[in-house]
């Protein structure tokens, strides 16, 4: 279990961006990556903690970047579900590599891969130790994986979200474009909207508001970031938004 300097958590969801997946890469895999996320992975149950995912598929296609004349809004939007559904499976395989049983969920099947989703079975699943990865959005366009993953952390019970990007917590301006932008360690929702910062989407920010999620905003990498804030790691900087 977690020592008692540790955050309070039994169950959290991770939401990781697809990009990131990808390192310095232009789409895919770094396969580095992907292998150290597994290993951290299994840490962070070995303190006690159940675990869920939604991933990300920027790192194959990003639905709401990528409309034009052939392709409309929807269309879009339902490839970068599919690319999700990719990076689940490449997930999976990562995972069973270091001995860590996993299920892939989605809301609509895809045969041979994905087991459709009922909030007891895998609340009851991931009670029994079981990491349950979330791919294929929410099977609806218009619908960021941010929305995906604030809904399936309120349906599974969790205490709290992590959401995994390119930089270390929430910032005024945006840090890639700016040195001098300020780091916010804590906000409350109450305080801020956090859409006008870039954290995350309208709808995702209204349902975590609204019913009291915890979020925690960092750096996927390094991957050993999650487990370090978890331990109440004062190195590690993030944003823990309640």
């Amino acid at each position: 279990m977690m020592s008692d300097q540790g955050l309070p958590y039994k169950r959290i969801l991770l939401k990781i961006s697809g990009e990131v997946l990808r390192g310095g890469q232009s789409h895919g895999y770094d396969s580095k990556i992907l292998g150290d996320l597994a290993n951290t992975i299994k840490k962070v149950k070995q303190t006690g903690i159940e675990l869920c995912l939604v991933v990300g598929g920027g790192n194959f296609f990003r639905g709401a970047e990528h409309c034009a004349e052939l392709i409309t809004r929807v269309g879009a939007d339902n490839i970068g579900m599919m690319a999700t559904v990719m990076n689940g499976v490449a997930l999976q395989d990562a995972l069973k590599t270091v001995d860590v049983a996993s299920t892939l969920v989605s809301n609509q099947p895809y045969a041979g891969l994905t087991e459709v989703f009922n909030a007891s079975k895998h609340q009851a699943d991931i009670a029994a130790g079981k990491v349950i990865i979330f791919v294929g959005g929410l099977s609806m366009p218009y619908l960021t994986t941010d929305t995906c993953g604030v809904v399936r952390a309120l349906e599974m019970n969790c205490d709290c979200m992590f959401k995994a990007t390119k930089f270390p917590g929430v910032y005024d301006v945006n840090p890639a474009q700016n040195a001098g932008a300020k780091h916010y360690a804590n906000l409350s929702y109450s305080d801020v909207d956090v859409t006008k910062l870039g954290a995350m989407d309208q709808a995702a920010y209204v349902l975590a508001k609204e019913n009291n999620l915890e979020l925690i905003v960092y750096s996927l990498l390094p991957v050993e970031n999650i487990l370090k804030i978890i331990q109440n790691d004062p190195t590690v900087l993030y944003t823990r938004m309640k």
